[in-house]
């Protein structure tokens, strides 16, 4: 079962999203992902299949390179990018089995 682990702050969010999304993710999980914003950088986004190794072996050095004060992981999820006059939004949906 997919879902995702997201965060708005007015602080960096990267390594929280990363520790919440590790915790939520088990074996068996397929994939596994991390997207930030930030305002300098733009939308930065990762996604890895973890289905025979864990989230950390993965994503282990992606909190120094990734940054922002909005970021969400999605696990066994498909990522979508939505933007509007306003703001993009990044949102998860389960991938088909």
């Amino acid at each position: 079962m997919g879902g995702f682990f997201g965060i708005t702050s007015k602080h960096e969010a990267v390594l929280d999203v990363y520790f919440g999304t590790d915790y939520h993710s088990h074996l068996g999980t397929k994939t596994g992902g991390l997207a930030a914003y930030d305002e300098e950088l733009g939308l930065q986004r990762v996604i890895h299949n973890i289905e025979n190794s864990p989230f950390r072996t993965k994503f282990g050095g992606i909190t120094n390179s990734m940054k922002g004060k909005a970021a969400i992981g999605p696990s066994d999820a498909s990522v979508t990018l939505t933007r509007s006059r306003c703001c993009s939004i990044q949102s998860a949906a389960p991938m088909p089995s």
